[in-house]
C-alpha cells in the first residue's frame, strides 16, 4: 500500500501525547470484542475487532496486537474530525511507551469497512465512540521490528487486542483478556491458490510458438520451469495472434494450441493492444479484434476457446496527454468494449474475461473528481498493474489498486506486473526493468509481492513481461541473467515436456486394456521418469511408471503403455489422463493431460475364448507341416491375438493364427497355443506334431554288359534321404547268391564285383538309415563269354571311339569339325555311363556332319560299325 505522507515532527508529537496524557480507561477489556480464535500472517481472511472509547472528545483511536511482552506489536491509528467522524486510518509499530514508531503494513486496515459509532448515554450526551475495525495481518520485509521473513516477531503463539484514545483524556492500552492464537507463516504457509499463478506476456514470438512444433515444444518447456525453476512455472499466457487469421487460415493451428496449453493447466489470454484505442475516432480497430476473438471462440470446443482477452493501450503515449477529453474517450471505449464482451458471453454461454494494463500511476490522475484507475477498474473484470520499477518500495506501489478492487467486493482480479526487457540506454539506473539485476532479484521481488498482497482475494498473481523474440536486440525474461554478476543467457536445467496423444477423448471398458500414448520431449536429458494417472473429480490413480530413454536426435520420444483399469482400482466414470515427466537427476518436471475427459463404462463379465490348436499333425522328416489355430473363437466375437511355444520352453517364441513349422529328423513333440481376446482373457490349448522317418530313396541305375571273370564297376548310385540328420549304409545283391555291405559318402554308394559264370543277374542296391528304414534300386547285369572272336564288349566299343576320336582330332579346324568332335566326344561320356541308345543318337548327329566333309578320312564306315557295335550290347 501507499504510505500517507506524515511527516517526522507529526509522529514525535504523537509519541508524545501517548506518553504523557492519563486520565479515565479508554476502553474496559470487556469491550473489545471479536468472535474469532486464531489469526495468521498470509491468511487470506479478513478479520473484525470491536473496541470501545470513552471520551467526551475524541481525537484519535488506536488499536493493537500485543504478545505478553508488550513490546514491538503493530498498532492502527484512527484520526476522527470534530463532529467524531472518521477522517483516515494509518499503521505503524511501536515500542511500547518509548522508543521510534515505523510506518508498517503488518497491520493492513480496510479503510472502508472500518466503521465508526458514537456512544450517548441515556441522558443524550456523547460519551465515546465503538470502532469496528476490520484489517488483515501481513508479512513487512520493510520494518527493523519483524523478522527477517518479515513476520511479526511475537514472544509466543498467544496474543491479545488492547485499545486507547488521544483526546480529553486517556489510559494507555487496556488489553483484552482473551487470548487469540497467532500462527506465523511457517504455520499457515500461502495458499496453492494464487502461489506461482504467474502470466507471462508473448508478442511476437507468439507466431513462431503456434507454427513450429519445436518453438511450441520450447515455450512449453520454459512456461513448466523458467531458468530450471518448477516454482516460478507460468500458468497464464498473454498472446499476441495479430498477424494471424484465428478465425480461418490459421484456425486449426491456435484451436489444437489452445488444447494442449489447457491440458497442462495454462490459460490463454487474447493480447493486443494500442495507444490509439483510447480514443472513439479509432475504436473500430479494437473492435474489429474483439469480433475476431468471438469469430473464433463461436467456432472452437470449450477446451479450445481462449480464456480472455487483454487490452494494453496505454493512452499516456499520446501527445496530448493527459487530458479529461482522452480520459473520457478511453474510460467510454473501456466501458463500450466490456459490454461487448458481456453480450458475447451471454449469447454463446462463453466465459471470457475482459482485461487493461493499468500503469500504477493512474491512481495519481483525476477525472470528474475521481481517481481514474477507479473508473478502469470499475469497468473490466481484470487489470495489470504495470508495476515497472525494481527499487525500495515497489511492492507498495500497486496496493492502492489492490485495494480499491478489494473495497469493490465483486469478484474482479489485479495482476502485479513486472518488466524484464532490456531496455539499454531507456533504463540507465535499472529502476524500470530486471534485466541487469537478474531472475534471483525478480524472484526476490515476486515473493515479497505475494507475500504482501497474498490476503486480498483479487490479488491473482504477478505478470511478467516479456518471453522475448528472435532478435537478439530484443531480449527479456527468457534471457535474463540468473544475478547481477552473471551474464545474459546462461545455461539452465530445462523442463521435459510430455504431450498425451491418445486417447484425448472416448468410451473405455473397465476391464479391456486401456493403450494410452503419450511423447516425451527433452534437449537436455536423455534419461527421464514418466507417471501414468487416471483423474476424475474424486480419486487419482496411477497406473504406470516407468523409465523412458531418448534415443532420437530431436530430443522426442514417443512412449505406449497399456493398462487395464479394473486392474488398477480404477472404477467407472470420466477421467482425465494426465502424464508427468521429471528429469531425475535435477527434479524439474512437468505434466499434460488429455484434452478432454474419457469414459471408463462398467466392467462387463466377459468369458474367456476358446483355443484350439489344431492337430494332431503328422508328416515325414524334412517335410513342412501347417499349424492351424483358426478354429479358435471368442465368445464375445472380439479379435484374438496367436502366440505358439514350440519347443515348451513357456515361451511364446512366434504369433498368428497359422505357422509353418520343419524339423530335420524323426521326432515328436507338443506346440502350445495362446489366444487372447480383446478383452485381455486369454486360453491355451496344445497339440501333438510327429515327424516320422522317411526311408532313403535310391535313384534308377543303368543295365551293364560284361564279360565273365571281368571285375565290373557299381554304375554310378546316388540315393538322397528326407532326414539329412540319418546315416546310412549300403547292401548290394550282385544277384549271383553274393550280399555285401559297403560305406556310403555324400549320398553315392561304390562297389566292384566280378561274376563267374555267364548270364543275365538282376543286381540290387539297397540304402538303409539308421532308424532301419531302407530304400532300393535295381539294374540287369549281362554276364558274357569272352571267348569268342570279335565279341563286342564295353571295353571294345571304348577302345572304338577312342580311335575314331584321334582321327577326328586330325580334320581341318572349321566349324563342322568343331561339331563332329563334340558329338562324337559326348557319345563317349554317354558310352562311360552304360547309356549305350544315347550314345548311338550322339553318333548319328556326328555321321550328318562327317558327310559335309570333301575327305571324312575313314570316318562314316568307322562310326557306322561302331553304331551296329553298340546295338548289340
Amino acid at each position: 500500500m501507499k504510505t500517507h505522507g506524515w511527516n517526522f515532527f507529526f509522529i514525535i508529537l504523537m509519541a508524545v501525547l501517548v506518553m504523557d496524557c492519563s486520565a479515565q480507561s479508554s476502553a474496559p477489556s470487556d469491550e473489545i470484542t471479536f468472535d474469532f480464535t486464531q489469526i495468521s500472517t498470509d491468511s487470506p481472511s479478513i478479520y473484525s475487532v470491536k473496541a470501545r472509547y470513552y471520551s467526551s472528545q475524541v481525537y484519535y483511536c488506536f488499536l493493537r496486537i500485543t504478545d505478553v511482552t508488550k513490546a514491538n506489536y503493530p498498532v492502527l491509528m484512527m484520526r476522527l474530525d470534530s463532529s467524531h467522524n472518521k477522517l483516515w486510518i494509518t499503521t505503524f509499530v511501536e515500542t511500547y511507551f518509548s522508543g521510534p514508531r515505523d510506518t508498517s503494513s503488518i497491520f493492513l486496515a480496510d479503510y472502508e469497512s472500518t466503521s465508526v459509532t458514537k456512544l450517548y448515554n441515556t441522558t443524550g450526551q456523547f460519551i465515546g465512540v465503538e470502532v469496528n475495525w476490520v484489517f488483515t495481518l501481513c508479512r513487512d520485509n520493510d520494518s527493523p521490528y519483524s523478522t527477517a521473513d518479515g513476520e511479526w516477531a511475537t514472544q509466543d503463539d498467544q496474543v491479545y487486542f488492547g485499545a486507547y484514545i488521544v483526546g480529553v483524556t486517556e489510559d494507555g492500552y487496556n488489553d483484552s483478556s482473551i487470548p487469540v492464537t497467532y500462527l506465523n507463516g511457517s504455520d499457515n504457509p500461502v495458499s496453492d491458490e494464487w502461489v506461482n499463478n504467474r502470466a507471462l506476456y508473448v508478442w511476437d514470438q507468439s507466431n513462431q510458438i503456434i507454427a513450429d512444433s519445436q518453438s511450441q515444444r520450447e515455450f512449453f518447456s520454459f512456461l513448466a520451469a523458467p531458468h530450471g525453476d518448477s516454482n516460478a512455472k507460468v500458468s497464464v499466457v498473454f498472446m499476441n495472434f495479430d498477424a494471424l487469421d484465428i478465425v480461418n487460415n490459421s484456425f486449426d493451428a491456435v484451436r489444437t494450441f489452445v488444447a494442449d496449453a489447457h491440458s497442462r493447466g495454462l490459460k490463454v489470454v487474447f493480447l493486443s493492444g494500442d495507444p490509439s484505442w483510447a480514443l472513439d475516432y479509432y475504436r473500430s480497430y479494437p473492435v474489429a479484434h474483439l469480433q475476431k476473438v468471438f469469430s473464433y471462440n463461436s467456432k472452437a470446443m470449450l477446451n479450445e476457446r481462449l480464456d480472455g482477452i487483454q487490452f494494453n493501450i496505454e493512452p499516456h503515449v499520446l501527445a496530448s496527454w493527459p487530458s479529461d477529453t482522452i480520459w473520457e474517450q478511453y474510460i467510454g471505449n473501456l466501458a463500450y468494449f466490456q459490454d461487448m464482451v458481456i453480450d458475447h458471453n451471454n449469447a454463446q454461454a462463453d466465459t471470457l474475461t475482459f482485461g487493461v494494463t493499468l500503469p500504477y500511476w493512474y491512481d495519481e490522475y483525476t477525472y470528474n473528481y475521481r481517481p481514474v484507475n477507479e473508473f478502469v477498474q470499475d469497468i473490466v473484470d481484470c487489470v495489470t498493474v504495470i508495476n515497472y520499477w525494481t527499487a525500495t518500495g515497489a511492492t507498495a506501489m500497486s496496493g492502492t489498486e489492490i485495494a480499491y478492487s478489494e473495497a469493490l467486493n465483486n469478484g474482479k482480479s489485479v495482476y502485479i506486473a513486472l518488466e524484464t526487457k532490456d531496455l539499454g540506454t531507456s533504463d540507465p539506473y535499472n529502476y524500470i526493468s530486471f534485466w541487469n539485476h537478474g531472475n534471483e532479484a525478480l524472484e526476490t521481488m515476486i515473493s515479497d509481492l505475494e507475500t504482501i498482497y497474498s490476503s486480498y482475494s483479487v490479488f491473482t498473481g504477478t505478470a511478467i513481461h516479456y518471453y522475448e523474440t528472435d532478435s537478439a536486440s530484443d531480449q527479456a525474461y527468457r534471457s535474463l541473467r540468473p544475478d547481477a554478476l552473471s551474464e545474459p543467457n546462461q545455461d539452465y536445467d530445462e523442463a521435459p515436456v510430455v504431450t498425451v496423444v491418445a486417447p484425448n477423448s472416448g468410451d473405455f471398458v473397465a476391464n479391456k486394456p486401456l493403450e494410452i500414448v503419450y511423447t516425451v520431449f527433452d534437449s537436455d536429458t536423455s534419461q527421464l521418469e514418466t507417471s501414468v494417472f487416471l483423474i476424475s473429480e474424486s480419486e487419482e490413480i496411477q497406473v504406470d511408471v516407468a523409465s523412458v530413454t531418448i534415443t532420437d536426435g530431436s530430443g522426442l520420444q514417443t512412449v505406449t503403455t497399456t493398462c487395464v483399469p479394473s486392474e488398477m482400482g480404477v472404477s467407472a466414470g470420466d477421467y482425465v489422463v494426465q502424464v508427468i515427466v521429471q528429469d531425475p537427476l535435477t527434479g524439474v518436471s512437468s505434466a499434460d493431460s488429455s484434452n478432454t475427459s474419457i469414459t471408463i463404462e462398467q466392467a462387463t463379465e466377459y468369458q474367456p475364448p476358446v483355443a484350439n490348436a489344431g492337430g494332431s499333425y503328422e508328416t515325414t522328416e524334412g517335410s513342412t507341416v501347417t499349424l492351424d489355430a483358426q478354429a479358435s473363437y471368442d465368445p464375445q466375437g472380439s479379435t484374438l491375438t496367436y502366440e505358439w511355444d514350440l519347443n515348451s520352453d513357456g515361451v511364446f517364441e512366434v504369433s498368428g493364427s497359422t505357422q509353418s513349422v520343419t524339423r530335420p529328423d524323426d521326432v515328436t513333440f507338443t506346440v502350445t497355443l495362446k489366444v487372447t481376446n480383446a478383452y485381455g482373457l486369454s486360453a491355451i490349448d496344445t497339440a501333438e506334431v510327429v515327424f516320422l522317418n522317411a526311408a532313403p530313396v535310391v535313384n534308377p541305375l543303368p543295365d551293364v554288359q560284361i564279360l565273365i571273370d571281368e571285375s565290373v564297376s557299381l554304375p554310378p548310385a546316388t540315393y538322397s534321404d528326407a532326414g539329412v540328420d540319418d546315416k546310412h549304409i549300403a547292401i548290394i545283391n550282385w544277384g549271383d547268391g553274393t550280399f555285401e555291405q559297403y560305406s556310403v559318402s555324400n549320398g553315392i554308394v561304390t562297389g566292384v564285383h566280378s561274376y563267374s559264370s555267364t548270364g543275365t543277374f538282376s543286381a540290387t542296391v539297397t540304402v538303409q538309415d539308421n532308424a532301419g528304414a531302407q530304400g532300393s534300386a535295381s539294374f540287369a547285369v549281362s554276364v558274357k563269354d569272352d571267348t569268342g572272336a570279335g565279341t563286342v564288349t564295353h571295353e571294345t566299343v571304348l577302345n572304338d571311339i577312342n580311335s575314331i576320336l584321334d582321327i577326328a582330332y586330325t580334320l581341318p579346324s572349321s566349324r563342322t569339325s568343331t561339331r563332329i568332335i563334340t558329338r562324337i566326344e559326348g557319345a563317349k561320356n554317354f558310352i562311360v555311363a552304360y547309356d549305350y541308345s544315347r550314345a548311338i543318337r550322339k553318333l548319328d548327329a556326328a555321321l550328318d556332319q562327317v558327310g559335309l566333309l570333301s575327305d571324312d578320312l575313314g570316318l562314316t564306315a568307322l562310326i557306322e560299325q561302331l553304331i551296329a557295335d553298340l546295338q548289340t550290347l
